[in-house]
């Protein structure tokens, strides 16, 4: 009973792990819980500078509806093992510009949109990050995993949707 209640309170409070003997096993178990706020996230806007920072197993940076294009983002995990995102994004002139650790990708204070936006999970094989872009007069393209271009050359990216989930 005392390892049920312990595994409820801890999983209560969003850890990451926790690890509990099973009976007659003399091995741990592994139990993943969610945890709330694992990916933190900016986008700077059109008009509107750098958003306020986004936190969540799952987030969306810049605006819809409003034609506004998303010049820069930036992305960062918070105590998720080690973890971190890889993230990158195609500037018109520019080509694509890379970052990581909550380093900006992209520009600020030249109007130039992102057109296209790929990244991914570095040091966590358990998890892998699913995104979607919404693009100008498109709306909201499918999901894409770990690496694959997401947008459209030519067309300006007005938000990023991006999710952490289990493999």
């Amino acid at each position: 009973m005392f390892v049920v209640l312990k595994i409820i309170a801890t999983i209560a409070s969003a850890a990451m792990t926790l690890s509990s003997v099973i009976p007659g096993s003399s091995s741990p178990t592994v139990i993943y819980a969610p945890h709330t706020s694992v990916i933190q996230a900016q986008g700077h806007v059109q008009n509107i500078g750098w958003m306020d920072t986004v936190s969540g197993s799952e987030v969306t940076i810049g605006t819809t509806g409003r034609a506004l294009r998303l010049e820069a983002v930036r992305f960062k995990l918070s105590d998720f093992n080690n973890a971190k995102i890889d993230y990158s994004v195609l500037i018109p002139t520019y080509g694509w510009l890379s970052s990581t650790n909550f380093q900006p990708a992209g520009t600020t204070g030249l109007s130039l949109p992102i057109q296209q936006f790929k990244m991914e999970l570095i040091g966590n094989s358990s998890y892998r990050l699913e995104y979607r872009v919404h693009i100008e007069n498109t709306g909201w393209t499918s999901w894409q995993r770990s690496g694959t271009v997401a947008g459209t050359i030519g067309k300006r990216i007005e938000a990023i949707n991006v999710r952490l989930v289990p493999n």
